[in-house]
């Protein structure tokens, strides 16, 4: 139920709550509507890139901002991955600034971004051999890689904090980054729905042994059916990642987001953008659905102008969209 703001204060429908018209939100509800039809220049782009882009950057982000944009370069001991690093950084920091609408006049690419992770990539690789994301003979610049590649390159190049806090089965809580996988177990059976509020903060997997690793238990016991129990205790941002992939199979089975996610140790996160891939397992096309203003909207950058789908019912309704996500972004919404 909508509350009705003094006279000081304006609602922020992304909250349900009333937030001072001096302060940014307020001075952005004022202003009208911040939903662009388009965000930067995309040509020599790909959609694996733009629609992860879009996806973490489309509101001004306090935790992108500390923890990625800021983040220490990793270098390796090495003067050019040193140099690059921080050419990447210095890309990476005008991209988010143009597509959150900090600088909304002034057209930009990411070519230059693609072509500086191809050689850091190329670099990076000599000097570590056995780090591979993509293929021998692939590179970020002509090639339609996978957007969680991309996540994991970047965790490569920066020294991104450790923020999510997981306990797995009955071992200590460990801090791990903002990325969680959901298992691929839970999407084997493409007759059944994958609820994501079903899944977080806590889910249990059963996995079936043999009896060759059969489980032993303190009394002496075998088992050949293991439970395993996941939990995230806190988390600031969390982009959830939904692994269709099976070898060259594409699992199919509908996942269905919730609109906030709450943790014990852990202010609630609200789920902001979604990232769909339409295609097989060895190619196809990346999209971007975010929320804007309490709307959702659909963003290709095939098209020089976005979608507007509306609530979040409506994609939960769009069976297309529910089967093909890949991944889910849940952020804090700051003052």
């Amino acid at each position: 139920m909508s509350k009705t703001c003094p006279s000081n204060k304006i609602l922020n429908p992304d909250t349900n709550r009333c937030v001072l018209k001096t302060d940014i939100i307020g001075k952005r509800l004022l202003s009208g509507s911040k939903c662009k039809s388009n965000f930067m220049a995309w040509e020599n782009n790909s959609c694996y890139l733009d629609s992860l882009l879009v996806a973490l950057f489309n509101k001004k982000d306090k935790f992108i901002e500390k923890y990625l944009l800021n983040a220490p370069v990793n270098d390796y001991g090495n003067r050019n991955l040193r140099n690059l690093g921080s050419m990447i950084k210095e890309e990476l920091i005008n991209i988010y600034k143009t597509i959150s609408g900090m600088e909304i006049k002034k057209k930009y690419t990411c070519a230059n971004f693609r072509k500086l992770l191809n050689d850091y990539y190329g670099i990076l690789k000599t000097i570590a051999p056995k780090f591979k994301l993509i293929g021998k003979n692939d590179n970020w610049t002509s090639t339609q890689n996978d957007v969680f590649e991309l996540v994991e390159l970047l965790f490569k190049i920066f020294d991104v904090k450790l923020t999510t806090k997981i306990v797995d089965a009955n071992n200590p809580p460990i801090m791990t980054n903002f990325v969680n996988m959901i298992p691929i177990d839970l999407l084997f059976d493409e007759t059944k729905e994958v609820k994501i509020s079903d899944i977080y903060p806590s889910f249990e997997v059963s996995y079936q042994l043999n009896e060759r690793n059969a489980f032993i238990d303190i009394y002496g016991r075998k088992h050949t059916t293991y439970k395993k129990k996941t939990e995230i205790l806190k988390a600031e941002k969390l982009l959830i990642r939904v692994p269709r992939v099976m070898g060259s199979m594409k699992l199919k089975t509908r996942v269905i987001p919730c609109s906030s996610l709450k943790f014990k140790e852990g202010d609630k996160l609200y789920l902001n953008s979604i990232i769909i891939h339409y295609g097989s397992s060895k190619g196809g096309h990346y999209i971007c659905l975010f929320k804007c203003e309490n709307k959702w909207y659909e963003y290709d950058d095939t098209s020089s102008k976005v979608i507007k789908i509306g609530s979040l019912n409506n994609i939960i309704k769009h069976r297309k969209y529910c089967s093909n996500i890949v991944g889910l972004v849940y952020s804090k919404i700051y003052k």
